[in-house]
């Protein structure tokens, strides 16, 4: 035996005692740093990830950006029939270029939990949605610009030629 002040650090690891003989015994130093422990992981709740959600980003919370989508269908619909309802388009149109490109850059989240106690997050259909609007968009005042500027309604002159 080595000549050590306590003689339990040269014994062997007890295994538990529904591991098989032969299985490798976990240590602390085969846990990664920032890996944390199975017990932490079984007494998380939903109400400590709550606060997680509360601190997040507005743009990054499911029910804003759904408000700001569903906001600016409305803003078109009834701008059709309301006057002056139409410029508040201007500003929702901002709102659903910002959460297209906030859904582009990382997830956006639900107020639910997956069983892993982690934050429920849009799928990657609402990423192929983001892009495809953000095209439609560019799309159309790219061809609004050109109208206006060719039909000479932009401010400047037409081109001549």
């Amino acid at each position: 035996m080595a000549d050590s002040a306590n003689p339990k650090d040269d014994a062997e690891p007890i295994p538990p005692a529904d591991s098989p003989p032969h299985a490798p015994q976990r240590k602390d130093y085969d846990r990664l740093p920032f890996q944390l422990d199975d017990d932490y992981n079984r007494t998380k709740s939903p109400e400590s990830e709550r606060q997680n959600y509360d601190r997040l980003p507005f743009l990054r919370k499911s029910g804003v950006c759904s408000f700001i989508i569903v906001s600016h269908l409305i803003v078109g619909i009834v701008g059709r029939c309301v006057p002056f309802i139409g410029l508040l388009g201007l500003v929702t149109t901002l709102g659903v270029i910002s959460v297209c490109i906030s859904a582009l850059t990382g997830p956006i989240y639900y107020n639910k939990w997956k069983k892993d106690g982690t934050l429920k997050s849009w799928s990657w259909g609402n990423k192929i949605a983001a892009v495809i609007i953000l095209i439609i968009f560019i799309g159309v005042y790219a061809a609004l610009m050109w109208f206006l500027f060719a039909s000479g309604q932009f401010g400047g002159t037409p081109p001549t030629g």
